[in-house]
């Protein structure tokens, strides 16, 4: 996913490019038969200025301003896959941190579950 830059030849004025933004995510492509779906759309000269490029740009300009966005939302991606790994981590660690340490568990057991025992609650009488 990302910004590219196609260049125009045939067109007579400036710019001879046109910016694009592709993408690959399953919502955008749903419906499609094709083996390696993709969408395209194209950005609107009015959005230019806000990324950055503006019409007397040349070809090479261009696409290295779209390589430096395209590096922003790779960061950006990375950040949010790395919060979701830390936010994973942190709800397994508070299950993990609920169980009771065996240290807990055996004092438990022996001073309950086997005082019960000894007390003949659960032995059968043979007579």
């Amino acid at each position: 996913m990302g910004y590219y830059v196609r260049e125009l030849a045939n067109r007579k004025t400036e710019p001879k490019w046109k910016i694009q933004y592709v993408s690959f995510k399953k919502a955008d492509t749903k419906g499609s038969k094709a083996k390696y779906p993709k969408k395209e759309w194209d950005i609107s000269k009015d959005r230019w200025n806000n990324l950055g490029f503006y019409k007397y740009m040349t070809l090479v300009e261009a696409k290295a301003r779209a390589k430096q966005l395209n590096a922003q939302l790779d960061v950006k991606r990375q950040e949010e896959k790395l919060i979701k790994i830390q936010h994973k981590n942190q709800t397994f660690q508070k299950r993990f941190d609920s169980v009771l340490p065996e240290e807990f568990v055996a004092e438990f057991e022996k001073r309950f579950i086997r005082k019960r025992d000894s007390e003949g609650m659960y032995s059968f009488n043979s007579g």
